[in-house]
This record gives C-alpha cells, structure tokens and sequence, in this order.
C-alpha cells in the first residue's frame, strides 16, 4: 500500500540520524547480506519509536509491532524478537510462553538450541482450540 510505503518513509525520516548507521553496519553483516532489508513499522501509531514496540529481524528486514502482539518465532537464533522497552532480545523462556510450554518445562542450556526448539514447536493450546472448534463447533473466540 502507498500509505504503508509513505509512513516508512516520513519514519525513516524522523529518524535518519538513528537508522542510517544501523543500516550501514547491518549490510556489511554476513547473515544480513542479500537480505531484501525491508522495514515493516506495523503498529498503526505513528507516536511510537523502537523504544515502545516489540521488533524481530527477519529475512527480509525488520518487523515491527506493538506490544501487546506475539511474535512468529522462527527457529533460527538471529531472528529473536526484541523487547524495546528494555532493548533486549526475549529470553528462551518467555519464547516458550509463547508457545504454551509450563514454566515446569526444562529449557535446553544452550540457548541458540531452544531458540530454535521453540521457533519449531506449534502452540499446543492454540491446536486444541482448533480442535476443539472443528470438532465439538466450540467459539474460537471466548
């Protein structure tokens, strides 16, 4: 959409003195190279900045979403979500939250293994939902 386009650009803008040295430093990194290196500000709100939002590097770039939205975890380590608030990648566990795992459940130690354990999984409570509503006619959505 051109109002998509137009708002990463008037972004883009706002922020130039931010984003053009990330940009140059990224393009020089190996898992970056080739990489379409889009930016997707996906938070209908034009007031918030990296410092409000929730981002995940992609293949294709940068995605970005407010906070209240749950990532697609993607079973490579250099795709980790970024909490902005606190510019932090999420921890292995809070992944596994995301994926419906206890906090019982044992978290591989090596941390680029879980990543990618959990960027595999499928949300077991969301499957069962959906089972729920194909087969019982359960509301998705209570």
């Amino acid at each position: 959409m051109l109002l998509n386009i137009d708002q990463n650009k008037n972004f883009y803008k706002s922020y130039y003195e931010t984003l053009q040295p990330w940009l140059e430093k990224s393009r020089k990194e190996k898992l970056w190279i080739g990489a379409v290196r889009k930016f997707e500000w996906q938070t209908g709100d034009d007031t918030l900045n990296m410092n409000k939002i929730l981002w995940s590097p992609r293949g294709s770039g940068v995605r970005c979403k407010k906070l209240n939205y749950s990532p697609t975890l993607v079973a490579m380590a250099s795709m980790i979500p970024v909490y902005g608030p606190e510019s932090r990648f999420l921890t292995p566990r809070e992944c596994a939250r995301l994926q419906s795992f206890p906090d019982s459940y044992k978290i591989h130690e090596n941390d680029k293994i879980a990543y990618k354990q959990f960027g595999n999984a499928v949300n077991v409570k969301l499957i069962e939902k959906c089972a729920r509503f194909l087969i019982l006619n359960e509301n998705l959505f209570n």
